[in-house]
């Protein structure tokens, strides 16, 4: 029998970001990365659409802030994940409730969050292209993702 009331365990997200991004760093960037692999393995499924909402906010900030150093390339990032984040708030309220109502066929992943990442990532990546990756704060955004777990009931 299944249990309609599991959680995915670890955030399907979160390990989707990871494996995303950590490719693409450096080998000491990389080293930091997987040292937070415990406390995303202590996540749940539970705060994936907020964190995806987050991920589009900080991309949209990041591209903004790195505008006058990358150059105009970035503006095709800005309203991409502007379009993402009025997409995700326009349709925010709904999935969450398909999710908590738990409709056959709805899950956080199948709502195109992976692609939401993907943008993410790819951004991250042409920024830290154009001025190293340390300009880019994708540890001070994984930290914040990782907190985007509500607490245990009990």
């Amino acid at each position: 029998m299944v249990d309609e009331h599991r959680v995915e365990r670890p955030s399907p997200i979160l390990r989707y970001f990871e494996d995303a991004l950590g490719p693409l760093l450096p080998e000491p960037d990389f080293h930091r990365l997987t040292s937070y692999d415990a406390a995303v393995a202590a996540t749940s499924a539970h705060g994936d659409l907020h964190r995806c909402l987050r991920c589009a906010e900080w991309a949209v900030g990041l591209a903004a802030a790195r505008r006058q150093v990358v150059g105009a390339g970035t503006d095709r990032w800005s309203g991409r994940l502007g379009e993402v984040l009025r997409q995700v708030r326009d349709a925010g309220q709904a999935i969450e409730f398909a999710l908590l109502a738990r409709l056959p066929g709805v899950s956080a992943t199948n709502v195109e969050m992976v692609a939401w990442i993907d943008d993410v990532v790819a951004l991250a990546a042409e920024v830290a292209r154009a001025t190293g990756w340390e300009a880019v704060p994708w540890e001070d955004l994984l930290v914040e993702l990782i907190g985007y777990e509500p607490p245990e009931d009990g």
